[in-house]
């Protein structure tokens, strides 16, 4: 058996220009996938996003300004 016999081929994923309003809905829709592809125009992997990758610029932001 080869990995193309049990591989995933209709892979979902995102392109570069897709913004964080479409991004975060995608990850509440598909809410198990642990991290999305990021693809360019001709298919071909360019790196993956987290949730995590997201959040965590916003997790240092103070609740209260002083």
């Amino acid at each position: 058996m080869k990995v193309r016999d049990v591989m995933i081929k209709d892979v979902l994923s995102v392109k570069r220009s897709t913004n964080l309003r479409e991004l975060l809905n995608i990850f509440r829709k598909f809410h198990n996938f642990p991290l999305i592809p990021v693809v360019g125009n001709a298919g071909e992997f360019l790196g993956a996003i987290t949730i995590e990758s997201i959040i965590e610029p916003f997790s240092n932001i103070p609740t209260r300004i002083t």
